[in-house]
């Protein structure tokens, strides 16, 4: 049988490692900013890529190239594939040990191609390398991540393991053999074997890493549509997703099937139109037409029919989303039938509807000269104030001193005739200094032949507090209280678009607290927490309440200060530094803080993107926490 020779299957495998750098680099570029770590495996295939390049060209260029730097670059290739993987886990850790033994395998490689040249000790030293590397990376997917992740991250631990067990082998019988020669491209038939084994595995690597993306994309898309579906759920308003082009419910709450009466089984699939839910049809066309040129509605008033055939009147807001190319409408729908039934009731017939208002779920009161002329009982329930403390009190005396501008305000101009937002929200303090959100719904009306304004008042803390938490659990980061990576990227990018008008400089210092896989290690998780909120604590003393500090990754912090002209950025690093120190005097801990810092200046007369910013700050970081390692093994 015969076998291609070596340099053909060189030539197959350079063409091989371009083309998975090729897939590797589109990998990242989709995933940088979702992800860490993922340019490192681009470095690890270019330098795959070189090395076989440089072998080919043996020959036509330095042998120190073909033979020393080739090696090396396949080295270090699967020693960046181990740094990409540890980030994309989020399990970080000292290299000390990792530069060092590539310094040696250069070194080795270096005394058996020019000092004592021999083939065989190449090969074990290339295998050796190989090994130590990719069975951290092997150990790494399978035993150091967390449970949840493993079933993610274990096809790439399959092929790093097949690496180990190849060049195991390699070693064995490469100290058996008899090389005919110390020529790579007449070594014979098991060397051949291991090369195109090289090749397959490294296009499996390209799929796998491919494969543990995508899986954790799905992963990430099912945490947020399960923090979605709870909200969705919990929602103490009816809410409603339909097909926009012709109505079809594709999903509803328990609030909508408490509102209507209907089982979720008896909608789902169904057109509103079918289950005639619209009391007038033509409600549904002005729905429609407001969405399709504003993309979203406030606090809208319908007529809805339920399964009883009883009417209700609902206050509606929704909003137009993109899902799989296809228009959808969320709508929000509020029961306002009690309160419609108290507005008729007061411009009618006070007295005859009274009972009505005062047992009204909604705090409702006439407000006219600044005081309150009328309030029900819910008024004393929500604020706690007595019937006569509500009659001898400015009304604004109950809002939020934050708000009270804009309440008043639209109580001058709505008595002035001015159209303003009929529904809009704001806070109130109560007698106990609690404060609570409350949705205004609020008309004009004759009260002692006077004008006077009706307001319906819906307690919407628990609403409000809800949207927070949705809001906080995708910028903030839950264990800090910081800003997440998300919510940096996000406040970052609006900065510099902010400082492209108004030319102010600012500062990015990235900062990499150190030894923090030793505390984890050595005194628990828990300490490793308790490390990382303590420096979070000692950034927002250092710096000021308007600059952007985050934490966005397992040990790394960033921060945007911002309007820094005439700041000293070695006074901050200063400050930062002193704040660390005092910190470790006081109390006794089992851990130091020390913090890795890079940082990079924004200048507005030369702008550049804030990736390029992040990545100086980044480089400058580890080249000071290299500077660290040194003295360190020193």
């Amino acid at each position: 049988m015969n076998f291609p020779d070596i340099r053909t299957i060189l030539l197959s495998h350079l063409a091989t490692a371009a083309l998975c750098a090729l897939v590797i680099a589109l990998l990242w570029l989709q995933n940088r900013r979702r992800f860490e770590g993922t340019f490192f495996w681009v470095l690890d295939f270019l330098f795959q890529t070189g090395a076989a390049l440089l072998i080919i060209l043996r020959g036509a260029v330095p042998d120190w190239m073909s033979f020393v730097l080739a090696n090396s670059l396949a080295i270090a290739g699967a020693f960046m594939g181990f740094l990409g993987l540890e980030r994309f886990t989020g399990r970080k850790s000292r290299q000390t040990f990792n530069y060092l033994a590539l310094g040696i395998f250069i070194a080795v490689h270096f005394h058996f191609t020019f000092i004592d040249p021999e083939l065989r000790w190449r090969n074990v030293n290339l295998s050796a390398g190989i090994v130590y590397y990719c069975s951290q990376c092997a150990w790494l997917a399978f035993f150091r991540v967390s449970p949840a992740m493993r079933g993610i991250t274990r096809g790439v631990g399959v092929v790093f393991g097949f690496f180990v067990l190849i060049n195991f082998i390699r070693i064995i019988v490469t100290l058996v053999i008899v090389y005919p020669s110390n020529d790579l491209f007449k070594s014979g038939l098991f060397d051949t074997f291991i090369l195109l084994s090289y090749q397959l595995l490294l296009i499996l690597l390209a799929y796998a890493l491919t494969l543990m993306v995508n899986r954790r994309l799905l992963q990430d898309i099912g945490l947020q549509e399960e923090k979605f579906s709870k909200a969705f759920q919990s929602s103490p308003y009816a809410l409603m997703l339909t097909r926009l082009k012709d109505g079809k419910i594709m999903e509803v709450n328990e609030g909508f099937i408490n509102l209507s009466g209907y089982e979720r089984e008896e909608v789902i699939g169904k057109t509103t139109q079918e289950m005639q839910l619209w009391s007038r049809e033509e409600d549904r066309s002005v729905l429609v037409k407001e969405l399709s040129e504003r993309g979203r509605m406030e606090g809208k008033e319908f007529i809805f029919r339920v399964k009883s055939g009883e009417s209700l009147i609902g206050l509606v807001s929704a909003e137009t989303l993109t899902i799989h190319g296809d228009l959808f409408i969320l709508a929000s729908i509020r029961d306002i039938t009690a309160r419609k039934m108290a507005e008729e009731a007061l411009k009618e017939s006070e007295e005859r509807y009274r009972q009505v208002v005062e047992n009204a779920n909604e705090a409702i009161l006439v407000a006219q000269d600044g005081m309150i002329k009328f309030h029900n009982l819910r008024v004393n329930t929500l604020i706690g104030y007595s019937d006569q403390e509500l009659r001898e009190l400015p009304f604004t005396e109950f809002i939020h001193p934050e708000d009270r501008e804009l309440v008043f305000t639209r109580y001058r101009e709505r008595l002035s005739g001015h159209e303003v937002p009929q529904v809009y929200s704001f806070r109130i303090i109560d007698k106990d200094g609690n404060v609570r959100w409350v949705e205004i719904n609020s008309v004009l009306m004759d009260w002692g032949r006077r004008p006077a304004t009706l307001n319906f008042l819906d307690d919407i803390t628990q609403r409000k507090a809800m949207e927070d938490q949705l809001q906080k659990m995708s910028v903030q980061d839950e264990l800090t209280g910081l800003y997440n990576r998300r919510g940096f990227l996000t406040l970052s990018e609006q900065q510099f678009r902010l400082e492209e008008r108004r030319r102010q400089p600012m500062i990015l210092f990235f900062a990499d607290l150190d030894n923090m896989k030793m505390i984890n290690d050595n005194l628990g998780h828990q300490e490793g927490d308790q490390a990382l909120r303590s420096t979070a604590q000692i950034l927002k003393e250092t710096f000021r309440e308007s600059d952007i500090i985050a934490r966005i990754g397992g040990d790394e912090f960033a921060v945007l200060a911002l309007e820094t002209a005439g700041v000293n950025s070695e006074f901050l690093i200063l400050r930062l530094e002193k704040e660390l120190e005092h910190f470790n005097k006081k109390g006794s801990r089992p851990f130091r803080l020390s913090l890795s810092i890079g940082l990079a200046g924004y200048d507005p007369e030369r702008p550049v993107s804030l990736d390029a910013l992040l990545a100086e700050a980044d480089r400058r970081m580890y080249e000071q926490k290299r500077n660290k390692n040194f003295m360190a093994v020193r």
